[in-house]
This record gives structure tokens, sequence and C-alpha cells, in this order.
């Protein structure tokens, strides 16, 4: 949740490193376990460049910041430990057409 939460600060505070968005949700955070072990949010949709893309957090990680970018079965971090936004996911927007 504190990484998720991050992610939608740094949207509303325009501090991404290009064009990010996540939908209102309503009724509280639906959180589901996926078949590989990971955590994410189903009905909290983020979006780069206005495409959605699966956020997920690692079950009992001992990283600060332990989320990750989901995007053709290859997981890219997306903040370094220090929850500033990872090289790897700034790169990795850069490929996103819009």
């Amino acid at each position: 949740m504190k990484c998720v939460g991050l992610v939608c600060l740094k949207i509303l505070d325009n501090q991404t490193p290009c064009h990010m968005s996540h939908n209102e949700v309503e009724g509280g955070f639906e959180i589901e376990l996926m078949d590989e072990g990971s955590l994410f949010i189903s009905n909290l949709h983020i979006a780069i460049k206005g495409k959605i893309f699966l956020f997920k957090t690692t079950y009992n990680s001992k990283s600060n910041y332990p989320l990750f970018l989901q995007y053709k079965f290859v997981d890219h971090p997306v903040f370094d430990e220090k929850g500033n936004w990872d090289p790897e996911f700034i790169e990795f927007c850069k490929t996103v057409s819009g």
C-alpha cells in the first residue's frame, strides 16, 4: 500500500517521469494475490501515457519500496530504496508510446 500510495501522490503532485494517471477508487482497495505470489490492487488502474499497466509488490519483501511494473512477463522496479523513481522505470516510460 505504501508503494502504490507513493505512486498516486507523485501523480497528483506532477512528479512523474512522463504523463501518468490513475482512476478514483470508491469503496476501498481490492487487494488480490497473483498465482506467482505477488500482490496487486485490482480496482486501481495506473496508466502511463494513457495505457494501463500492472503494478505489483512482493509479499513480505524486506525492501523499502518493493513495487514493480510487470510488462510482457518482465518486472521493472518502480522505485529505488529511497523512494525515488528507479532509472529502469524512467527508461521504460520513455518506451511507452502515447
